[in-house]
């Protein structure tokens, strides 16, 4: 079976085709292989998975309350301390993925056939670390306009950011700056301020060295003295994704400014109110 039956399959699918093209023509060569026992090297506690599972389909059933429900959830967390549960596994070189379940869920098929898509690993795809899986997300269940392209360029600054912080943290600064006018001096750090979040490490750079005039001052120069490093730049573009769930204003701005979602070509918004 190749992956892209098993896209077919989802009321999803048109919204895929037409958003990603390329993502579905990649699904074509994709060869779905059976699941075995050692892909579950990564499992922890699964078994509390299966249960919740069980509770969760009581509830759907209307067997128990939602109350009792969260009671059985809690206890079996409490008791667990850590679960995991691989659901699906991508061969990026022999283009094969392969499934626990015998149907599994659409975001679970969209996350194995990303990894080979795009040919990148979980710290830079996965949704679970900020990767460019959030943006898929937010397209296919928050009506966001996206497309590989801005995919394929969130991943870049990703990599970018890991071999050249400093340069990367000025170029996405200025890309906002300039699209979006604020009244801040080019500086992630200093947009970040003036959205309403106070960067890691930031109060630290500013006492060391004297700075701490800046938090008043968003347009000052002087911003150049602060570092942005990698971590920095990765919480900068996570937390753009992470408003973009709740439409946050700023976040809109400065993703669309860096080019990650665009506006719809028939309402003009950002998100697509269409629907």
């Amino acid at each position: 079976m190749r992956a892209f039956e098993l896209l077919q399959k989802h009321s999803l699918f048109p919204k895929i085709e037409k958003l990603f093209p390329e993502f579905v023509k990649t699904s074509k060569e994709i060869t779905v292989i059976q699941w075995r026992d050692e892909f579950q090297v990564a499992d922890k506690n699964p078994e509390v998975v299966d249960e919740m599972d069980f509770y969760e389909l009581l509830l759907r059933n209307k067997m128990i309350t939602e109350k009792e429900y969260h009671s059985h959830i809690n206890k079996l967390l409490s008791q667990a301390n850590y679960i995991s549960r691989t659901e699906g596994i991508a061969f990026i070189e022999t283009k094969e993925i392969s499934f626990r379940s015998s149907n599994p869920h659409i975001a679970h098929i969209v996350h194995e056939i990303g990894h080979i898509h795009y040919a990148e690993p979980d710290p830079v795809w996965s949704a679970a670390h900020g990767g460019g899986e959030m943006l898929v997300q937010l397209a296919l269940w928050k009506n966001y306009m996206t497309d590989d392209k801005a995919i394929r360029k969130y991943h870049s600054l990703i990599h970018l950011a890991s071999v050249m912080p400093e340069k990367t943290a000025k170029e996405i600064a200025e890309s906002i700056i300039e699209k979006t006018k604020l009244p801040c001096y080019p500086h992630l750090y200093a947009i970040q301020l003036f959205s309403g979040t106070i960067p890691d490490g930031l109060t630290r750079q500013c006492r060391e060295k004297g700075l701490e005039s800046l938090f008043n001052n968003l347009e000052d120069p002087k911003w150049e003295q602060i570092k942005v490093d990698y971590q920095g730049i990765r919480l900068f573009l996570t937390d753009i994704l992470e408003g973009l769930k709740f439409e946050d204003s700023f976040s809109i701005a400065f993703a669309k400014a860096i080019e990650l979602v665009y506006e719809c070509p028939m309402c003009n918004k950002i998100p697509c109110i269409c629907d």
